[in-house]
């Protein structure tokens, strides 16, 4: 998932529930991110570089999707309470919505796959969310 100001998707739609709910499900789901502003230092580290091959960037470190809510949340001022035991429930929502699984089923790779010889992440994923909510 690509997030940041301006980015459409996902990241928009889990940020105004967080702005919104008082509970969440907790979900030890892993996912793979990258921050607009992390591609934008990838892209221009291979333009001079001159780079080519296929690339598969993404932050250093993996989230889930319980743990950025709460960032999320905590970003905006609010406190927002993680409930355990809505696994049951999630897993028969996503035979009625895929957004369910797209939302809260695991969607990552290796780090070995986005490794590059010069460091893009200029933000940590937990910056990265701070600066999307205050801009």
């Amino acid at each position: 998932m690509i997030y940041g100001k301006g980015c459409k998707g996902n990241y928009v739609t889990m940020a105004k529930l967080a702005k919104k709910l008082p509970v969440f499900p907790y979900v030890a789901n892993r996912r793979s991110m990258l921050y607009i502003e992390n591609l934008t230092e990838f892209v221009r580290l291979l333009i001079d570089d001159e780079a080519a091959g296929v690339f598969c960037p993404q932050n250093n470190e993996y989230t889930n999707t319980s743990d950025m809510v709460n960032w999320i949340a905590h970003a905006n001022g609010r406190g927002i309470l993680m409930v355990r035991g809505f696994t049951w429930a999630l897993k028969l929502l996503r035979f009625a919505s895929p957004a369910v699984d797209k939302a809260f089923g695991s969607l990552c790779y290796d780090f070995a796959l986005s490794a590059y010889s010069r460091d893009y992440c200029v933000k940590t994923l937990e910056q990265s969310i701070l600066e999307t909510e205050r801009t």
